[in-house]
This record gives structure tokens, sequence and C-alpha cells, in this order.
């Protein structure tokens, strides 16, 4: 075969296998929020579809019992990680013409992503223009455990027994706080979710109060203090903030009737609207009626 020969041959051949790629109509990107991940919480994902077309496109599965949207999972051993039964489908979606959308993405609640090991991530959707699915570039991730630092077990009106737990989790540069909830008797576990930042060298404090919900207090960083509470379904509850001020740290008490509170401390919001208030007080313009008697 002559040089021309072959160079005309492998020219078509690279526009051969380009072509699929270069005249696609969507393009999918896949981004994990995070490399490592605690074992059994959330593992999000940043799927982005960019439409290249001239046209919207309205993304819906290729039959009703099918979702537009999946991914394909393997471990480190290559195995495929198989769709859970109760995983729920992406509803339609539009993408208008040359026009891209994001969505967030919880691959533990469709997939069972919880066991320790590396994972290859990739997304895959289906294209309505020609009825195939198009797939982005594979992503890495690892699902690691944290340290438990504290755990009690609490008994729940419905005879039930769960395990209230703590996990400390270390980053590269930083300590991460973790909750989680399991049943004592079954070990299902049934939530674990990050609660936050918090230093090394200051444990959290933990109490269940008489509703059997679990209170949190844990420093944040040098001077703040966050306290949490959450439900005795896992649900978090809400957030407080405190700052140590003038020697008075906030300590988490509970009192004879079960009841939990924080002693100590600053609420930042209180103190920042005092600081206003003087401010106010100090810049006001002086009547004559404020004048002291006898002046």
């Amino acid at each position: 075969m002559s040089r021309l020969r072959k160079f005309i041959v492998s020219t078509a051949l690279t526009f051969l296998f380009m072509a699929p790629a270069a005249f696609a109509q969507l393009e999918v990107r896949i981004q994990p929020e995070s490399r490592t991940f605690v074992a059994h919480s959330p593992v999000y994902v940043k799927v982005s579809i960019i439409n290249r077309s001239t046209r919207d496109l309205t993304l819906k599965g290729p039959s009703p019992a099918a979702s537009w949207l999946n991914f394909r999972i393997t471990n480190n051993k290559g195995d495929l990680i198989t769709l859970r039964r109760d995983a729920p489908l992406a509803g339609p979606i539009k993408v208008g013409a040359s026009k891209s959308v994001s969505l967030r993405v919880n691959l533990n609640r469709a997939y069972p992503v919880d066991r320790f090991g590396n994972y290859q991530i990739t997304a895959n959707v289906h294209d309505p223009s020609n009825g195939r699915f198009v797939s982005s570039r594979p992503q890495m991730i690892t699902i690691d455990e944290a340290k438990p630092i504290w755990r009690q077990t609490a008994g729940l009106s419905d005879g039930s027994r769960y395990e209230y737990s703590l996990l400390s989790y270390r980053g590269y540069d930083k300590t991460y706080l973790y909750f989680r909830l399991k049943n004592a008797r079954s070990g299902f576990i049934r939530k674990t979710y990050k609660l936050g930042e918090m230093v090394r060298y200051r444990p959290p404090q933990a109490a269940i109060d008489h509703q059997r919900h679990l209170h949190v207090l844990y420093q944040a960083a040098p001077r703040q203090f966050i306290h949490d509470q959450i439900g005795s379904d896992g649900k978090f509850i809400k957030r407080a903030t405190y700052d140590e001020s003038k020697g008075s740290r906030p300590e988490l008490v509970q009192g004879q009737d079960g009841r939990v509170r924080v002693d100590g401390g600053v609420d930042p919001e209180i103190e920042k609207r005092e600081k206003r208030e003087k401010l106010k007080e100090l810049t006001r313009i002086r009547k004559l009626s404020d004048r002291p008697p006898g002046y």
C-alpha cells in the first residue's frame, strides 16, 4: 500500500471514530463533591448536561420504567454495582438550545456505594434525538470509615432501640464531625451525615434529652462553638452558634427533667445587635430636653 493511500485510510478512520463525539447533541460531565466520602453517608456528585444542538431537548427515559439518567459504577475489583430496588427515577427535564443544566445527585440513594474501597463512576444520559445514551468521562472516589468517638443507645416509644453515635473523620487538612443512627438490634444504619468541621484538641459534648433528641456541642473554631439538635428519626432539627467571651465557655448541661441546654458563651447575633444599639445611642443627636437639670 502506498504512503498516500495509507494516509487517506488513516485519516478516514480517524474522522470515523471522531464523528460520534464531534457531532453529539449532548455532552455529559460528572464531578464528585469530594474525592473521599465516609461510609453510609451521602455521596454527592454534580452532573452537567450540555445541549450542543440548535433546538430544545426534553430529557426522558427510553421507557416509563427507565430513567434518562443512570450511572455505571464499579468497585476496585471491577465488579458492577447494581441499582437499588427502590431507586428513584429522574423526572423529565428540559435543556434549552445551546444551554446546560446541572443536577446534584446522591449516588448512595440509588446505588449501594457504602463499602470501603475505590469506585469508578460514569454518568449516562439518554439522548432523545437518537435514542442512545451519552456517557461522561469516568471519575474516581474513595469510601472510607470514620472513627467513633461517642455512642449511646436509647429506646423509643415504639419499642425499638437505636444507637446514636458521633464519628471523627480526618481529611487532608481538616477534621470533620459526623452523626450516625443505627438500629441497635439489627445493626442497620439508617443515617450517616456530616455535621461540620471541628477542632481536634477539644472533644464534642453530647446528650439525649427527654424527647430522645440528640444535642451535640462542638468547637468549630478557636472561639466558636456549635450546638446541633437531631431528632430520634435522625433528621437534623436546628443549629445555634455561640462564642466564647471573657472566659465564659459554652457547656452542655442536662437538668433533672431531662431537658438539655447550653450554659455560658454568647450568642454572636445578640452580641452584634447589642453593639449596634450602643453605637446607635452614641451617635444619636442629643436634644435640648436630654440636657441634665441645672444646665
